[in-house]
């Protein structure tokens, strides 16, 4: 409706007719799964044909706010260092991986200690996960396939002295790689492409290592409270996840 003036009475009268029949039409979006667990068919489909037993827990959990989780900069601070920062401040957090703090709440980040020095990025444990898998080892020549916002990108780049080129095709998005790699005080190629038509970007030289974290594989949050319902790993779930999703 963006940019059609003359629809604001419709969307007023939708809104009007949904505040005065809300509970009417809630009760019956709820009959269906899809109203219930607010997620598409094939998705409950899949979970309900692997975990018959705990599926719909698992769809409810997935949509809670996951927990806030920084990770710690590798070259800058040892992540025991940075929670004493935080405790100092008395800011309640606890150590959830390897680089990995999960505070007890949400907070702006400009009230982050460190946070615009390049102490720490927001980013979730289940993503933490990537650049650490990839092994990419100084020297190595990486492309990060769909970079944008940047979080794996500068993850990459705070474990090894690599050479990434950090691809997307979003160019707007990629401004906001720009900055995490400025904020952080990391390098890296930033360019706007598609990583299917590599003719149009790719200079020919070879990669050693290649993250590609698609869209699916991106809804971190459901599989990280998913999981916690059906009471696995988050690697556990997302190779099965990932695994079904190839069959089908």
């Amino acid at each position: 409706m963006i940019g059609e003036p003359q629809a604001a009475g419709l969307v007023n009268a939708v809104l009007r007719n949904f505040l005065r029949k809300r509970e009417k039409l809630l009760t019956n979006a709820a009959h269906g799964e899809q109203g219930r667990f607010a997620f598409p068919q094939w998705w409950i489909d899949k979970l309900r044909d692997q975990y018959p037993a705990c599926y719909a827990d698992a769809l409810t959990a997935a949509n809670l706010h996951p927990p806030f989780t920084l990770r710690v900069n590798h070259r800058r601070m040892q992540r025991d260092t940075y929670l004493q920062m935080l405790c100092e401040q008395e800011i309640a957090a606890r150590a959830t991986g390897t680089y990995a703090v999960t505070l007890e709440r949400p907070m702006a980040v400009d009230r982050l200690p460190g946070f615009a020095q390049g102490l720490v990025s927001v980013q979730d444990s289940a993503a933490q996960s990537a650049a650490p898998l990839l092994d990419a080892q100084t020297g190595m020549h990486v492309l990060d396939a769909c970079a944008a916002p940047g979080g794996k990108t500068t993850h990459l780049l705070e474990l090894a002295d690599v050479d990434v080129t950090a691809l997307d095709v979003d160019a707007s998005r990629l401004a906001l790689v720009r900055q995490n790699l400025e904020r952080l005080q990391l390098h890296a190629r930033v360019v706007t492409g598609d990583a299917v038509q590599a003719a149009a970007w790719w200079d020919g030289r070879l990669f050693e290592r290649v993250l590609l974290d698609t869209a699916l594989a991106s809804q971190h949050g459901h599989r990280q409270n998913a999981a916690k319902a059906l009471g696995l790993g988050r690697n556990t779930l997302t190779r099965k996840l990932g695994s079904s999703r190839k069959k089908k």
